[in-house]
């Protein structure tokens, strides 16, 4: 994975984002998805309050990845 350094707060964040627009209805599979992106170094997460429940549902996933 290529990183990239925030110039703003020195974060390293992956030059491949992932998009949370189009999540599935099961939090199964979106958290199936989201631990595969995680597994291959993706820590920038494309989300927006307009995309429906994606906020919150890419909140939960992480919660149960990162335990």
């Amino acid at each position: 994975m290529i990183y990239r350094t925030n110039p703003k707060n020195g974060d390293e964040l992956s030059q491949l984002a992932f998009g949370c627009m189009r999540f599935p209805k099961d939090e199964n599979e979106i958290e199936k998805q989201l631990r595969i992106a995680v597994e291959k170094g993706i820590n920038y997460f494309d989300t927006a309050y307009i995309y429906p429940n994606s906020e919150v549902a890419l909140g939960r996933a992480l919660a149960k990845i990162r335990m």
